[in-house]
């Protein structure tokens, strides 16, 4: 489903139980309709631009929901992302601000791809624009100077 165009998006991520909540068998409360984008509590249900259950994977919501504001950025547009919700609701994680130095490739969160995204493209832009030569370099490639300029020859005098 496309996501409108508009200033604000939100997209909802649901955790995935802990291992605390696993082992005392804890009920999952929300269910998730990611054709829709909508999430259900009891009997309520709302509705986001963008909606990733338990089994979504950190790289499917960096591509989907982060990749494009990097991009506007580098273009020279303003973008933001930041995460809100009660303590234990997976912001670190999803986020990745936390000890990345530990964490698989697939488990990087948002910040550290993103700040590996703009690093890549940097060097990118770099590699192509072409790089003028040093004075050094230019004297070596200009011509010899010819014997009159340089006095071994006839001239004035």
């Amino acid at each position: 489903m496309e996501v409108e165009n508009s200033a604000v998006r939100v997209a909802v991520r649901v955790r995935p139980q802990n291992i605390k909540e696993s082992s005392l068998r804890c009920k999952e409360t929300m269910e998730c309709n990611l054709q829709a984008r909508q999430a259900t509590i009891g009997d309520k249900a709302f509705t986001f631009d963008y909606l990733y259950d338990q089994t979504s994977k950190q790289e499917a919501i960096y591509e989907q929901c982060v990749r494009p504001l990097v991009e506007s950025a580098l273009a020279g547009y303003n973008a933001t992302v930041f995460a809100y919700g009660q303590t234990g609701s997976g912001k670190t994680y999803t986020m990745g601000s936390g000890s990345s130095g530990t964490l698989s490739e697939a488990d990087l969160g948002m910040l550290p791809r993103a700040i590996r995204h703009m690093f890549q493209e940097k060097f990118r832009r770099e590699a192509a624009r072409p790089v003028p030569a040093s004075p050094a370099a230019r004297r070596s490639q200009d011509p010899p100077p010819s014997a009159a300029a340089a006095g071994n020859g006839p001239g004035p005098g």
